[in-house]
């Protein structure tokens, strides 16, 4: 039980709720390290929210708004970002490993250091204005 009397399950439903219903200020939103597996955020608006080592696994982010979001050391197995936008995110050190980006928005998002991305989905998501921080500069 939290200190609402309720389970950490119950919590997690209620914040999804929020998020779903834009109920909160986003830039000032801190879901750092947050239990969020299998959860549904699909075409949510999570601009700007800090989600620094959240546990994603799983989660459903198809169409979600990600601009800005630090999803830095995040565990993103499995996770459904198709069609996401995650144009200026950091996601160092976030584990992709079986994680989904069809048609995501990636421009001028941070990549780096990353288990599960294997060197051809790196070169695409370069390609589409993806930057990774282990890649040395060609300059």
């Amino acid at each position: 039980m939290t200190q609402s009397g309720n389970t950490p399950e119950e919590e997690k439903e209620f914040l999804i709720e929020r998020i779903h219903r834009g109920e909160f200020s986003r830039r000032d939103f801190n879901m750092m390290g947050d239990d969020l597996r299998r959860a549904d955020l699909s075409n949510a608006d999570l601009t700007g929210v800090n989600l620094r080592g959240a546990d994603l696994l799983g989660a459903n982010l198809e169409g979600a708004t990600l601009t800005e979001v630090n999803l830095s050391v995040s565990n993103l197995i499995c996770a459904n970002l198709s069609g996401a936008d995650l144009t200026g995110a950091t996601l160092v050190g976030a584990n992709l490993d079986g994680v989904t980006l069809k048609n995501a928005t990636v421009f001028n998002a941070h990549f780096g250091q990353n288990p599960g991305m294997n060197e051809n989905a790196k070169a695409a998501l370069i390609k589409k204005g993806a930057i990774f921080e282990d890649t040395p500069d060609d300059s």
